[in-house]
């Protein structure tokens, strides 16, 4: 049984679609990557030094779906725009 890994996602184009959204880097070392949006309490957190997978990427928008009740199919579509 031949297991494929998924390919990574390019992370530049999910930090450019938070900061269309809003969302601030606040990020000062560290292991993560933290995002915050004016108005929200919760932070968006990536860890630096892990692979963007599917997977992951589909966590991360749900949770930026939460905040700006942006749907995921509508952010993914959004992150492919040039």
């Amino acid at each position: 049984m031949n297991m494929v890994k998924p390919a990574a996602i390019d992370k530049k184009k999910l930090f450019t679609l938070l900061e269309k959204l809003g969302y601030i880097n606040r990020t000062r070392g560290g292991t993560y990557m933290v995002f915050e949006r004016p108005g929200n309490v919760k932070k968006i957190m990536i860890r630096q030094l892990s692979e963007l997978t599917p997977a992951l990427l589909n966590d991360i928008l749900v949770k930026v779906s939460d905040q700006t009740e942006i749907s995921v199919e509508n952010l993914k579509s959004m992150m492919n725009e040039p």
